[in-house]
């Protein structure tokens, strides 16, 4: 039998939340960040991949030593 964690929650509808409360995700997405990792701790696929996601939604990266690689 497959459980999934969808089947232990329950949503409700909050009709006293307008959408114009809700902040856009441009504004979220400023406080995602990486945890710090040393370069040496992960490896150069998962440094390029961290960063340039990050770069790409506006987050902060934090993931090695020696500043940002300008190709991204």
């Amino acid at each position: 039998m497959k459980r999934f964690v969808t089947g232990a929650m329950s949503f409700v509808s909050n009709p006293f939340c307008a959408w114009l409360q809700v902040e856009p995700a441009k504004e979220i997405v400023k406080r995602f960040v990486t945890g710090a990792m040393s370069y040496g701790s992960i490896s150069l696929e998962a440094h390029t991949t961290l960063a340039m996601a990050m770069n790409t939604i506006g987050g902060k990266s934090n993931t090695g030593e020696g500043g940002e690689n300008l190709r991204r």
